[in-house]
Parts: C-alpha cells; structure tokens; sequence
C-alpha cells in the first residue's frame, strides 16, 4: 500500500529534554539547540520538576540543581538561534522533586500517610487543597517568568494518581465537587496564576480518560498535549482506562481547545503515525518527548530527533521514509543503503536497559518477540559498526557510538535472559548448566566494557555532573546478578501471569507455607509488568527455600488488577502443581482457572481501571488466594 503523504507546516515544533530526571551540563543543551535549530524546531521544552534553585526553594543541593542565572544562559543562547524555550514544571503529580525535601513535605497529599492508588505512598502529589500549594506555586513560577520569557508554560499535570486521599480532598472527593471538580478547580488556579504573569498554559492530557466531566468547565486557551508511546497511534489510547479508543485531538477541537501531539523520540514509527493521525485534526504542533536519560545519553535518539522537526515542517510532500533516510544522510554523510536501512531499523524499533531488577532474567525460556528482537539488534549492530571508520563528522562519530552500545546492551540483556533460567532451574543438566555459565561469564565481560564505554561519555558529555549514575546503575547491576547466581539453587516458584491491559499496577505478594509448618514463608514481592505492550501472557520466576511446598498465597492491593493463569513449584523432588483452592477473599473471580495449566485465568482485583480511580478505597482493598498444591 503506498504510504499517505501530507502537506503541512506546524506552528509549534518542540522537543523536550528530562532534566529532572538526568541534568545536562549548559554547554550540552547549548549544543542540542544548535542541532535542533538545524531541523525545523523552534521550541525548546525544559522538564524540570523541581530542578532550579531559588529564593523560595533553595534546597536542592548545587551540584543537583540549576541556579537561574544558568537557565537565564540557556535561554539567551537559545533566543539566539530563535528557539523558545518553555519550562514544565510539575504542578500537581510528579512532585517528588520538591516534596522529598523536609521543608516541602507538609504539602503533600500523603502528608498523613496511606500508600495512594499505586500502593507506594510516599510523597509525589501536591495537595490542591491547601492554600500553601498555589503560594508556594505563585511565588517559584514568578521567579522562573523572569527568566522563561515564553509566551508558554507548562503545567504538567499528567498521572496524579494521588488525588483524593487526605482529609482535606476526600471529603471533596466524595462530595458533590467530586475528583472531576478538584481536578478543575486545580486547572482553573493554576491558569489563572499562570495568566497572572502573561502565560498560556499548556497540559498533558492523561487524565482526561477519567475526569472529561473536567474539561467542559476549565478556560479553552490551554493547549492540550496528547502523549501517545506504542509504534501505531492510529487513533490515541488510554493510557489506564482500560485503554479505551478515543479520537482526542477531535474531541479537543470540537470543544474548543488547541492541541499538541507527544510523541516519544525511542521509536521514529511512533512519531510517523502519531503525526499521520494528528494531520488531519485541529493541531497547531508537536512536542517530542524524551525521558529518563540518566544511564542513557541523548545521542542515540538524534536521529529520530532529526526526523521529527523535519516531518513537522513538510511542505514538499515527501514520504516519512525519504525524510527519515535524508535525516540520516545528514547526520552520517553516509547514503549506502545496507546503512541506511540498518539505522532506520534501529530507529523504528524501541530499545532498552538491561533490567534493574535481576529477578526479571528468572522469567522463563526467552520468548518469540524477545528473540525476533535480537535477530534484528544483532543484525542492525554488525551493520552500522561495520561503517565506523567512513562517519563524516565528529557529531556522527558521537551519534554512531551512542547507538551501538544500546545495541551492545539489547543484546546483553538478551544473553541473561538465556542463561539465567538455566542457572538457577533446580533440574538442569550439567553440560547445559556448563554452557549456561559460559554465556554468564561473557554477559559480564560485555557489561564491564559497557559500563567503562558509559564511564567516558559521562567525563566527556557530563563532566562535573554527580554522581556517574552509569556507574552506579552498572556496579549494582553486576552485584546483584552475582548474589543471584551464587545463592543456593532451591525451589523455583513459576507463575505465569496474565494481563491484557499492561497498565494496571497491582502489587503482588506470593508466601508458601511448607509442609510441618504453620507459617507463611515470604517467596517475592512486587508490581510484576511485563516488558512490551504486545505480551499478555508472561512469566516470572522467584528462588524460594527448600522443602515441600503444601499451599501458596496470593496477596494483591493497589491500582486496577492483575490476571494468573497457572504456576507451579520445582523442587528437587519434583514439580509441585495446584490441587484445590483453599480460600478466596476480596475481588477474585475465576479462581477455578488456576488448577488448570492453560491460558483461561484468574483475576485478582479491580478489572474497571477507571472505576479503580474513581473510587480512591479501592486501591486500597486487599485481594487474597490460597491454592493448595501436590507433587506431580
């Protein structure tokens, strides 16, 4: 089919850097407004939480924060070369840049305690009942005005799961106001304070998937920024809710409202399609979003970069494939198609870290999408490293590099998941284990050679910037899969999970309780995810004592629900299956499903994700399965 060209030429082309996540040295961002200038965009999104420090927030520590003299130097050198730049500060949830201060806690929304929908706790929401809130926000967005000199600010606003919980706002939530009404009201101050110093505010708009009632009372002169992450945004998703389908951006323009997309610069395939179905609406530009840089760098995700502004800017017609290829002529001087073809692959794929969490190379035999994905990162990493020595450019040379070692690391993190299963199966044999050491052994290796490749970016591109959180990711990577393979290898506890919509969060807790014994013994804890979109059904493992097994215990709480379809026990005497259920209380159906080893499942919790919104006593509700097992 030949692919839909548009003509078109957007007024706002933006692109975002996580500062709060990850700073950025001023020499750096004055380099990434020079190459962002060379491709069409004119806005400059600065994420930064709570990142500058000022007379009213003076408690970040220096070397973790930005003076505004440092900012001020950003946005001179950026009006130089015609770029705006506009501040996103958290306004509501992803507060926990001001709120970890002792200073700032009292503003909190879990100020009396409780865990939230997420079953975390913790401070990551503003109150927007308390009046020191907006004095607080009155006072540090005046300093920062006078030094963001754009008409444009960005409120944040986006996943404020922690709405409705203290004594001030659950009486509010549970009234006539409701959340729909403190979720206004909150957008109605904060413009109304933002236009208190000559700004048009802009939003995410997540939360509108539960409180739409919100919209049709808030001012229509704010921008709408729609974020949408998978590869084909044909029409936008909830991001919670139970992924419901919802034309947005014609929703926006129906009610009088200006929108922005939000694509994500790990993936060019999203922002193609994202700006395909966004062409035909009422939208006045783009933002591309970038996130959590601090064990990455922003290299690798130039190209894609390149793309955007040159897509949002396409008045000649072209294909999203001949920009692309031109974007990547430009940046590597290099137009042999075997490369060309190789990059995009990489751009049009989304990449990752090796996983923090080491209990997550337990999760069974490696899966049909994970070894797809490793043929293409093997094939895509010998392609472009066979043209190192022909790059034109020392920004090619930069970009280049950046690139092959998230390869070097996708592919690294593919070996752990080989071997790992293997190494701590109570039934293995010894030439597989033999062979499943070997490949540990040179998984390791890799991880120390890109753990120092990371260390010389960090001096080169970050220095002065503490801590060297490559480092610290890979220090504590090594050492927690090292305490993993040298712990005893007992019994395996495998459950196979399901969970049609990977945006619901509960917490699990599985306990064993062990034959001649009347206690539960604890066998893992968490909020078990699986890694793609495209995966329903997926497994995890936990190490777990030794003994015989008689009945195991499901515990969930927190936010919507999760699915199980089966799970078993392997000990050295065998695999220990379920048998009967002992006992069944809370949000449980199906639970029959799990004697069953098959794909018909059990569900556990909230299965309406709006509803588990709605109503904040949900989250915290406890769920709970006893299932009694036997040797089979």
């Amino acid at each position: 089919m030949a692919e839909v060209q548009r003509k078109y030429v957007w007024d706002l082309r933006g692109v975002q850097v996580d500062l709060a996540r990850q700073m950025e040295t001023v020499s750096y961002l004055c380099e990434f407004i020079d190459f962002i200038a060379e491709y069409n965009y004119n806005t400059l999104f600065l994420y930064l939480e709570g990142r500058i420090r000022t007379k009213s927030f003076p408690y970040p520590a220096v070397t973790e924060s930005y003076t505004l003299e440092e900012m001020k130097e950003v946005v001179a050198y950026a009006t130089s070369r015609n770029i705006d730049v506009v501040p996103i500060l958290s306004t509501m949830g992803h507060a926990e840049k001001f709120l970890q201060f002792t200073e700032m806690e009292h503003l909190s929304e879990m100020r009396e305690g409780g865990r939230g929908r997420f079953a975390k706790g913790g401070y990551s929401n503003f109150c927007p009942s308390l009046p020191e809130s907006y004095d607080f926000f009155d006072t540090y967005i005046g300093e920062l005005c006078q030094i963001f000199p754009s008409p444009y600010f960005h409120a944040g606003l986006d996943e404020n799961w922690d709405m409705g919980f203290c004594s001030l706002c659950r009486p509010r939530a549970d009234g006539e106001e409701g959340q729909n009404g403190i979720f206004a009201k909150h957008i109605t101050d904060t413009h109304a304070l933002l236009a208190k110093y000559g700004k048009r505010m802009i939003m995410w708009d997540d939360m509108f998937e539960f409180y739409e009632g919100a919209l049709h009372t808030i001012p229509k002169d704010i921008i709408m920024c729609c974020w949408q992450y998978c590869s084909m945004v044909d029409v936008p998703k909830a991001h919670f809710a139970n992924r419901r389908r919802e034309d947005s951006l014609h929703l926006y323009g129906k009610l009088g409202f200006e929108s922005l997309i939000g694509p994500i610069t790990w993936m060019s395939r999203n922002v193609e399609t994202f700006t395909n179905y966004a062409s035909t609406k009422p939208t006045m530009g783009g933002l591309l979003t970038s996130w959590e840089k601090s064990c990455l760098f922003q290299w690798e995700s130039y190209p894609t970069v390149a793309f955007a502004g040159r897509l949002w800017k396409n008045a000649e017609q072209k294909s999203a494939a001949e920009i692309l290829n031109e974007c990547l002529i430009d940046i590597f001087g290099i137009s042999d198609p075997l490369f060309l073809n190789a990059a995009r692959t990489f751009c049009e794929t989304s990449q990752s870290l090796p996983n923090r969490e080491v209990s997550k190379y337990l999760s069974g035999p490696v899966t049909e999408l994970e070894f797809e994905r490793a043929l293409l990162f093997r094939t895509a990493y010998d392609i472009l490293s066979s043209y190192q020595d022909q790059v034109c450019s020392p920004l090619a040379q930069k970009v280049l590099d950046d690139m092959l070692i998230v390869l070097r690391c996708c592919l690294v993190h593919t070996k752990l998941r080989e071997c790992i299963p293997l190494l701590r199966a109570p039934h293995c044999e010894i030439s597989e284990k033999k062979q499943a050491f070997i490949l540990f052994d040179a998984a390791r290796t890799e991880l120390r050679k890109i753990k120092a490749l990371r260390a010389d970016q960090w001096a080169q591109f970050r220095g002065g910037i503490t801590p060297c959180s490559t480092d610290l990711f890979y220090d504590k990577l090594d050492k927690d899969l090292v305490a993993l393979i040298e712990g005893p290898v007992e019994s395996l506890l495998n459950v196979h999970f399901v969970l049609p919509d990977m945006y619901s969060r509960q917490t699990v807790s599985f306990f064993v309780k062990y034959q001649g014994q009347s206690n539960w013994i604890s066998a893992g804890s968490g909020v078990f995810k699986p890694d793609s979109y495209k995966e329903a059904v997926y497994q995890y493992s936990f190490t777990i004592a030794a003994g015989t097994p008689e009945v195991i215990r499901i515990e969930t709480h927190g936010f919507g629900g999760q699915g199980f379809s089966s799970l078993d026990i392997q000990t050295a005497d065998g695999t220990y299956v379920p048998v009967s259920i002992d006992a069944c209380s809370g949000d449980v159906i199906f639970a029959e499903n799990m004697l069953i080893p098959d794909l018909q499942w059990c569900f556990m919790g909230e299965r309406d994700t709006t509803k588990a919104v709605l109503d904040p006593p949900i989250a915290e509700a406890e769920h709970i399965l006893e299932i009694r097992l036997k040797v089979n």
